[in-house]
């Protein structure tokens, strides 16, 4: 028995899921156009998010962002221009796969620059940590120069056994 020939409920997982990716890619396929994109709704004074209208591989979306009209607009169009690039060498490819391949290429991209900050990130904190090490060599040298060391009072003051200067001190 075919699994269209059976009821809904004998269908399998699979089957279940496969019937609701045609009838998606059936859906974007009759909305097939370049990317357009249309403020639906303005930012409030409040600076609240609102709504913009976008079209992805046909597809409308309604976006609710608190992000310039620009930018969105310009990330619809990204996404445009690579499924269109893979249009072009995955010619056999379903809408789905070719938005799953999109996805997966920003996916890898977005791993390899955070990768990279983290990597930079750690550089930075490491040049940071060599600076401040050297700033204080350097002040310790300058109190060195100066003939105290600076450290004498300090070590003065926390040694209970080295004599008070206040001694003849008569509030005490």
């Amino acid at each position: 028995m075919r699994s269209r020939d059976r009821a809904p409920s004998e269908r399998t997982h699979l089957e279940r899921s496969r019937a609701a990716d045609v009838r998606s890619a059936s859906s974007s396929a009759r909305t097939v156009e370049a990317a357009r994109t249309t403020t639906t709704a303005t930012r409030g004074d409040n600076g609240a998010r609102r709504r913009v209208d976008v079209s992805v591989m046909g597809l409308s979306l309604s976006v609710r962002t608190d992000r310039e009209d620009a930018w969105v607009h310009g990330l619809a169009g990204q996404v445009n221009r690579r499924l269109d690039e893979l249009k072009r060498t995955a010619k056999n490819a379903s809408p789905q796969q070719l938005a799953v391949l999109v996805a997966l290429n920003l996916a890898e991209e977005l791993h390899t620059e955070r990768q990279r900050a983290e990597g930079r990130e750690h550089e930075l904190e490491g040049q940071l940590e060599a600076l401040a090490i050297g700033a204080l060599a350097r002040v310790r040298e300058a109190l060195t120069a100066l003939g105290d060391g600076g450290d004498r009072d300090h070590a003065a003051e926390d040694d209970d056994s080295a004599p008070d200067r206040d001694d003849d001190d008569p509030r005490r």
